[in-house]
């Protein structure tokens, strides 16, 4: 455990399996929607989180050769060291965050920036609105 979670109580989360000894594998499994909201946590993950947290184990290959050609990245190649650090240290989708989630990953907060230079005076601007991906009702 991370940070002041390590000082609350931990959630336990339980599976119950039907095991087969004789062929030795697990015939039927049930769990609730804590332990499937963990499972579906793993799928939104960015990839340069994994790979930022893999760097001990020296990934081998292009994901790691990419990974680390953008961190070699000078300020001259970027707009900003902002842009950099968001390659570099990803953060998960506002909404997609799994509340227990035990690699620690923080979600991010955007703020939407309207460049007025691009719009034509004659057209209207539209908003935008962020839409919570765990809602059950999606306006359309």
């Amino acid at each position: 455990m991370l940070g002041d979670a390590a000082n609350e109580e931990e959630e336990k989360i339980s599976i119950k399996l039907i095991v087969s000894k004789s062929r030795k594998m697990v015939c039927y499994a049930e769990a609730g929607e804590e332990f499937v909201n963990l499972l579906f946590s793993f799928l939104t993950l960015p990839l340069g989180f994994i790979v930022k947290q893999m760097q001990d184990n020296s990934m081998k290959g292009c994901i790691g050769q990419l990974y680390k050609s953008v961190q070699d990245l000078d300020e001259q190649c970027l707009k900003s060291n902002n842009h950099k650090k968001m390659l570099v240290s990803p953060k998960l989708l506002p909404g997609f965050g799994y509340k227990n989630h035990p690699l620690g990953i923080e979600e991010a907060s955007y703020r939407l920036a309207v460049d007025t230079t691009l719009i034509h005076s004659n057209k209207q601007a539209k908003s935008v609105e962020f839409i919570d991906p765990k809602s059950r009702c999606n306006k359309r």
